[in-house]
């Protein structure tokens, strides 16, 4: 990894868990506590409002705002790669989720254009529109932590009523 992406990639640790120690930065980022130092360094030196307190970690100013999004080629794949499988697999309220997500990412994104049809990395097969509906009665009762009933039907062909709580979609 380059030394940018380490610094791009402290500056999001602290901003999500600050107040951090330099040695759990170290153990997350990969590198030597003393690496962490001349990084904090670093990006002090190039107006970055970090602060350390001995003995709590190190804290970004409240007032810090983190540059426009920068994505490498490989992560613009990843994210059109999961962008589609969402979309097709997902119910009406997520397709359409992701569908515009990608689009707000591609505006953001001025050197890159992301056009999902031309990407070299698929995504295969869909959840029919038949049972996208459900998918979406049990996105709601997850998000709510509602019971559903529901009917099942045994592999020997009895069908029962069933009360169930949903705890997550798997794709």
């Amino acid at each position: 990894m380059r030394k940018a992406d380490r610094l791009f990639q402290l500056v999001n640790l602290i901003r999500v868990h600050q107040p951090i120690s330099a040695e759990r930065l170290a153990s997350r980022i990969g590198v030597s506590v003393r690496s962490i130092y001349r990084y904090i360094d670093d990006l002090s030196f190039s107006g970055i409002p970090i602060y350390g307190t001995a003995g709590v970690g190190y804290a970004l100013d409240a007032d810090f705002e983190m540059p426009p999004l920068t994505l490498n080629r490989l992560e613009l794949d990843t994210l059109m790669l999961g962008m589609e499988m969402l979309s097709a697999s997902a119910d009406n309220d997520l397709s359409a989720a992701a569908r515009m997500l990608l689009s707000k990412i591609s505006a953001s994104i001025a050197h890159h254009q992301i056009d999902p049809s031309t990407a070299k990395i698929r995504a295969l097969g869909t959840t029919p529109s038949s049972t996208r509906g459900h998918l979406a009665t049990l996105r709601n009762a997850i998000e709510n932590a509602q019971a559903l009933t529901i009917t099942y039907t045994s592999l020997d062909g009895a069908v029962s009523q069933r009360l169930i709580s949903p705890l997550g979609l798997f794709y």
